[in-house]
């Protein structure tokens, strides 16, 4: 038997057009058994940072019949997330069921996104919708105390901002786009 509990507390902050949320989290699991040593507990603690920003510009100037383009509207977001965390147990500790529970460690990280969407207006006079029609995403993400366990993929990073402890501990770059060609074709690229 295994009970897991994650509570998390966080404080959303508006500085202009910048948005912040400190945040910290307490998670506890316990197990009633385990390969070697019988019931176990693990305490775990993280903290840290997350902020993004948007800005935008609208080019009503812009057609273009060849590229399906009426009018772009360019919206860039940056983000973050900086974060500590400490663990009772390492994952290599423990029978990996859930990767969300066993697999979480206690590394430190930090990630930069930089995103950006140009869209544009198709369908017509009378059907016009809104197009994401160019997106290209960029990411990097920085890990210190990664775990080099079994469990662990070191092949490639990731980041969830949303759930800093699930992420992938491991240096990357990432770029991911997607050209909407048409509204039947897209055009896709994605590299870590």
């Amino acid at each position: 038997l295994r009970g897991d509990t994650r509570q998390e507390f966080e404080i959303p902050i508006t500085l202009g057009p910048l948005k912040v949320a400190p945040f910290a989290v307490v998670r506890g699991t316990g197990w009633d058994d385990s390969y070697d040593d019988g019931g176990l507990c693990r305490f775990y603690g993280a903290y840290g940072v997350r902020g993004s920003m948007y800005q935008w510009k609208v080019y009503d100037d812009v057609e273009s019949r060849m590229l399906d383009l009426h009018r772009l509207r360019h919206i860039m977001k940056e983000d973050f997330t900086v974060w500590g965390a400490h663990s009772s147990r390492g994952p290599d500790e423990l029978t990996a069921y859930d990767r969300d529970v066993e697999l979480i460690d206690g590394a430190d990280g930090f990630t930069f996104g930089w995103q950006h969407i140009l869209q544009t207006k198709r369908g017509g006079p009378g059907q016009w919708r809104t197009v994401d029609w160019l997106t290209v995403d960029l990411e990097a993400g920085f890990f210190n105390d990664a775990t080099d366990g079994p469990f662990r993929n070191q092949t490639r990073g990731q980041t969830f901002g949303f759930r800093p402890e699930t992420s992938i501990a491991s240096n990357y770059l990432s770029m991911k786009s997607i050209w909407r060609i048409s509204d039947t074709t897209a055009l896709l690229y994605d590299t870590i």
